[in-house]
């Protein structure tokens, strides 16, 4: 279903709602079905089949992770920022040469930016990132959603509807169908579905 076709079918449901105020809400919603690590989304450096490389620069200790640093993607979320890797342990790193916590902090990305790493000690070389990428920004109505054609009817319309009413009527039933039904359903969909895309949910470990 094309986005505009969607925002139309919606504004069916809830007349006294504009478009602009649907689209919007589209944007929330999708943004909200991918605000969790799926490894349909998730970043790869297609050239090697590794984790993508985020190159340091001594003396600056915070980066994006976003085109601007040579991304192909803007990212997410960051599960991961490890310093070694080979093909033959590509996602299956040794969890001895990965940064932890205390070392680097990571945030997740918003509507706005990117994710982002910030080194505690002072970083030198490349790193490298394992990441999921952002969706693309829902600007116009012919903005093509990441979420499959088959999840917007049952799921991205679903949790339109439940913000409308919530707002409407402080109490929804799509939105708690959405909550406890879409979500986890979509996840669990998601990351089966990415063997389909030549990924195995957990390590590769070829």
């Amino acid at each position: 279903m094309q986005t505009n076709s969607l925002i139309a079918l919606i504004k069916r449901e809830a007349p006294d709602w504009t478009r602009a105020e649907i689209l919007d809400l589209v944007a929330d919603v999708q943004l909200i079905m991918l605000s969790k690590p799926l490894q349909r989304n998730r970043m790869i450096d297609t050239d090697t089949g590794l984790d993508p490389v985020l190159t340091t620069t001594s003396g600056t200790y915070s980066y994006y992770i976003n085109t601007s640093n040579g991304f192909d993607y803007d990212a997410l979320f960051i599960e991961s920022v490890y310093s070694t890797a080979s093909p033959e342990t590509s996602y299956n790193y040794d969890e001895s040469i990965e940064i932890d916590g205390t070392d680097v902090y990571t945030f997740p990305g918003n509507r706005d930016n990117a994710a982002q790493v910030i080194f505690k000690d002072n970083p030198s070389g490349d790193y490298y990132i394992r990441c999921y990428r952002k969706p693309d920004t829902v600007s116009t109505q012919y903005t093509n959603l990441m979420i499959p054609e088959w999840w917007h009817f049952k799921g991205v319309r679903v949790g339109v509807l439940g913000m409308i009413e919530l707002v409407e009527h402080g109490t929804s039933k799509n939105w708690d169908q959405f909550e406890q039904k879409v979500l986890p359903q979509f996840h669990s969909e998601m990351n089966m579905s990415a063997g389909t895309l030549g990924w195995k949910v957990g390590s590769r470990g070829y």
